[in-house]
């Protein structure tokens, strides 16, 4: 039987908190005929939206024996914290607009933007609501995405106007939250050398591999990190379906498609190819990071991840079987998975090779590439570049640059040589 004053009707335009439904629910019989009645009453005298009466529905389950062990305030929180009440309570059925939550701050001292609705999200993009609508895309069916299989990867190149939008939140918004110490990849100021130097003289080095590692990163993750951040329900939402995409029909591939990997593009996920996906796969991986750093350091060992690959190092004990068959437990219960045709143990005795370095002493390019390019630099220098390069001189002139200061960056005294031979090149005499 209802009592006090939520014995009357409500007013029309009582605003839909979760205190004032927590004291509506406590007030009367806890029955489902009873909580709808008065949820009715308070927000409108003929009807319930389905969202509020499955949401009614569930509370009355969980707590149909016990109502009142519950206060109001903790009753309150948890309808605060049901994934549908901001949806409900934002605008009620006479339309009158409640202020959505504010940003809370972040956890620590980042510089996050402050945005506060989609709206201000949208403005910040520089989005209409039309255009902010159709790029987020909530069926899935426009098309944003060029499609197309690199190997075995699923490559999802957005077009113009959406990765626009993608590179302002991961310059302006992304790059202010710092991922795990252990993650070099997809970093200002780390490379593929900062992930293997602290791996340099382990007695043993075990490299495993992620697979399909942008695609597991599902939306759940994604939305969760950005209210993780501080970003209210409705713009954790948006910037999420800014960031992710589904795939309803895969390209054509020269490979079999494993019906897993079919159910992970179809699914919402980090597109391969869109701006925000490193730094996101970096964030949403933070916990993998942390558990495996402290794995690695409870048996002596150090760990880095450089994008998809997992790298440890340490003594004797981390060559173990049973190692691998840790990590992959924990990556499993983080949401991936190892590919374990491309797990290696590698010990003193052996070359130690991994990100294409080779680590048994200092980190320095495997002797054969080195000697490789020496010597196609040799002849260049000798005979001169060759006049018809199947992709053109100048691509010629840049691809072996680039690949000299890459071995100067890692191995200066050695790459002296290859510097000398560079320079000794007569480029005047080709033409593209």
């Amino acid at each position: 039987m209802d009592v006090g004053h939520y014995s009357r009707p409500f007013p029309r335009l009582v605003p839909m908190d979760a205190d004032t439904l927590a004291d509506a629910w406590l007030s009367g019989d806890w029955t489902l005929a009873g909580m709808r009645s008065r949820t009715q009453r308070l927000i409108h005298p003929d009807r319930l939206s389905k969202s509020l009466a499955s949401m009614i529905l569930g509370f009355w389950l969980e707590l149909r024996d016990r109502p009142h062990e519950r206060r109001r305030a903790t009753l309150a929180a948890a309808i605060t914290a049901h994934r549908a009440f901001f949806r409900i309570a934002r605008t009620n059925t006479y339309g009158t607009v409640l202020d959505a939550p504010k940003m809370v701050p972040p956890p620590r001292a980042w510089d996050v933007l402050p945005l506060d609705t989609p709206a201000t999200a949208g403005a910040w993009l520089g989005l209409t609501a039309t255009d902010a609508t159709w790029l987020t895309d909530p069926r899935g069916i426009a098309r944003h995405y060029d499609r197309y299989w690199s190997g075995t990867r699923l490559i999802e190149a957005p077009r113009r106007r959406l990765k626009a939008a993608q590179r302002r939140i991961a310059a302006e918004l992304l790059a202010a939250i710092p991922p795990h110490e252990a993650a070099h990849g997809f970093r200002r100021g780390r490379s593929v050398l900062s992930a293997v130097h602290p791996h340099a003289g382990r007695e043993v080095l075990v490299v495993a591999d992620l697979t399909a590692f942008f695609p597991s990163v599902r939306v759940s993750r994604v939305h969760a990190m950005f209210q993780r951040v501080g970003y209210p329900e409705e713009v954790a939402r948006f910037l999420t379906r800014m960031c992710t995409t589904r795939c309803r029909t895969l390209p054509k591939a020269e490979h079999e498609v494993t019906p897993g990997q079919a159910q992970l593009y179809r699914a919402r996920h980090l597109p391969q190819g869109a701006p925000t996906s490193p730094a996101l796969a970096n964030l949403c991986a933070f916990h993998l990071d942390a558990r495996l750093a402290g794995f690695a350091s409870s048996l002596g060992g150090t760990y880095t991840r450089y994008a998809d690959d997992l790298i440890f190092s340490g003594p004797a004990v981390l060559g173990r079987g049973g190692f691998l068959a840790t990590v992959s437990t924990i990556a499993v219960e983080q949401g991936f998975r190892l590919n374990t045709a491309k797990s290696r143990v590698m010990r003193r005795s052996q070359c130690q090779l991994v990100l294409g370095m080779v680590v048994n002493e200092a980190p320095t390019l495997p002797r054969a590439q080195l000697e490789l390019l020496e010597a196609e630099l040799f002849r260049c220098a000798r005979r001169g570049p060759p006049v018809h390069h199947q992709h053109g001189v100048a691509w010629l002139r840049d691809h072996l640059a680039g690949r000299v200061a890459w071995a100067k960056h890692v191995n200066p005294r050695r790459a002296q040589r290859l510097v000398e031979l560079l320079a000794a090149i007569d480029w005047s005499g080709a033409h593209s």
